[in-house]
């Protein structure tokens, strides 16, 4: 990775929803245990990178 990377941008309907990452177990499911890909990638590249 780059050390000059500043931004990302991450576009979709599922980049940030908890509910919908769930998609056919939301039944078993529960959305505060679901890691949305915004937040994966937040998580991996640290708070400097917007």
């Amino acid at each position: 990775m780059s050390k000059d990377l500043r931004t990302v941008a991450v576009i979709g309907p599922l980049a940030d929803d908890q509910r919908e990452m769930l998609g056919n177990w939301v039944a078993a499911g529960r959305p505060e245990d679901v890691t949305t890909p915004l937040d994966g990638i937040r998580a991996a590249l640290g708070p400097d990178v917007r």
